[in-house]
C-alpha cells in the first residue's frame, strides 16, 4: 500500500519492493527514485502507539547496509502527525546531513492515505468498500471481469499453486511471486462481489494461505493449503446462488477458462466454440464483432494457449466496454 501511494504522490512508477517477507531487507522495504529522481528508501512501521525518535535512529543504522544507500530514508508509520517526533527527526536529519550523511524523514498515515487518494483507481483496489467522491461508479463491465478472474482464479487456485510452485514450476522455473499478486487480486475482487460476511471469511481464508506459502519458515504445510484452497473456491462459487445471473455466468465462464488453463490436455475445438459463445452471451451484441475476430484469431494459433488466451480477451473487452 505504501510503495502505491508513494507511486502516485511522487510520480514515480520506479519505486520498487525491496525482497518479500522472510528475506532480509537491510532495513529498506521500499526503494527508488523520489519525485525529483533522488534514490530514496521507506521503511514501513505498522504501530499501536506512537513511534520514538530512537526507533527511526535503530532504523538508520539497520540501512547502513544497503546498497546503494538512498539519499534519504523515510519510516513510514500508521501513527497520526507527531509535532515533536517530526521536531526531532528534522533536527536529525540536519545533522546528518551537514555530516554528509543520509537524509531521514518520517511518513504519516495521512501522507499515506493523501498518495492513495491521488489515483481512485488505486484507492479502489485497497478500499474497495470506499468510493472517493468524484470518482466514476463502477460498471457493469468491470464487475463481469472481476467475476471472471474469481472464478479463473479462485475456484482453480491449488492447480495454479500446484503449477506455479511445485515440481514443473520449479522446472520452469517460475516466478512464486505471481501466487501472491494472484492472492491479494483475489482478495480485493471478493470484497467487490461477495457478500459482506462471505467476503471477510474468503479474505480471513487468503490471508491464512499467503502465510502458510510466503510467511512460513522450514517445511510448509501443504494439505492444509490445498484444503484452505478448496474453501475458499467455496466461498467463490457462493456467486452462483447468492448474486444477479450475469455475475453467476461470468464466474462460471472463468471458472471453464481456468480449468481449461490448468488441465493437462489441450482445450478442444467444441469447448473453445461453447466458451466463445458464453462470452458473447455475458457481453451481449454490441461486442461480437470484436469478439469473433479475436476468437479466430486465437483458434488458429497454438490449442495449448486457447484458455488463457480466451480470459485476456474477456479482460480487454470489459475494459473497452467499460471506458466507451
Amino acid at each position: 500500500m505504501t510503495a502505491a501511494a508513494l507511486r502516485a504522490k511522487w510520480a514515480s512508477p520506479n519505486l520498487q519492493m525491496n525482497g518479500r517477507p522472510g528475506q532480509a531487507q537491510q532495513g529498506v522495504d521500499i526503494h527508488g527514485p523520489d519525485e525529483v529522481g533522488r534514490p530514496t528508501g521507506i521503511q514501513c512501521k505498522l504501530t499501536t502507539g506512537q513511534i520514538s525518535l530512537q526507533l527511526v535512529q535503530d532504523e538508520l543504522a539497520k540501512s547502513a547496509s544497503f546498497s546503494p544507500q538512498p539519499r534519504t530514508l523515510y519510516i513510514a508509520t500508521t501513527q497520526d502527525f507527531d509535532s515533536g517526533l517530526q521536531t526531532a527527526v528534522r533536527a536529525l536529519s540536519l545533522t546528518r546531513c551537514q555530516s554528509g550523511l543520509s537524509a531521514v524523514g518520517v511518513l504519516f498515515w495521512d501522507d499515506i492515505v493523501d498518495g492513495l487518494s491521488l489515483n481512485p483507481a488505486v484507492f479502489t483496489n485497497f478500499y474497495p468498500q470506499f468510493q472517493l467522491a468524484g470518482s466514476p461508479p463502477s460498471t457493469s463491465f468491470e464487475r463481469i471481469s472481476w467475476c471472471v478472474e474469481l472464478g479463473y482464479f479462485g475456484a482453480n487456485l491449488w492447480r495454479f499453486i500446484e503449477l506455479v510452485m511445485g515440481e514443473l514450476g520449479w522446472m520452469a522455473q517460475e516466478d512464486p511471486d505471481q501466487i501472491e499478486v494472484t492472492l491479494e487480486t483475489l482478495r480485493v475482487h471478493v470484497s467487490r462481489v461477495l457478500p459482506e460476511t462471505a467476503a471477510a471469511q474468503a479474505r480471513d481464508q487468503l490471508d491464512e494461505l499467503r502465510g502458510l506459502l510466503f510467511e512460513t519458515v522450514g517445511t510448509k504445510n501443504w494439505a492444509k493449503a490445498e484444503l484452505l484452497c478448496k474453501r475458499i473456491g467455496t466461498r467463490i462459487q457462493q456467486v452462483l446462488t447468492l448474486q444477479p445471473a450475469i455475475d453467476a455466468q461470468a464466474v462460471r465462464l472463468g471458472m471453464r477458462l481456468g480449468a481449461a488453463f490448468t488441465a493437462d490436455e489441450d482445450m478442444t475445438d467444441e469447448a473453445f466454440d461453447s466458451a466463445v459463445e458464453t462470452i458473447k452471451l455475458v457481453f451481449g451484441e454490441p461486442s461480437h464483432a470484436v469478439i469473433d475476430a479475436r476468437a479466430d484469431e486465437i483458434k488458429a494459433g497454438y490449442a495449448m494457449h486457447r484458455p488463457n488466451s480466451l480470459f485476456n480477451l474477456v479482460l480487454r473487452e470489459a475494459t473497452r466496454r467499460a471506458l466507451l
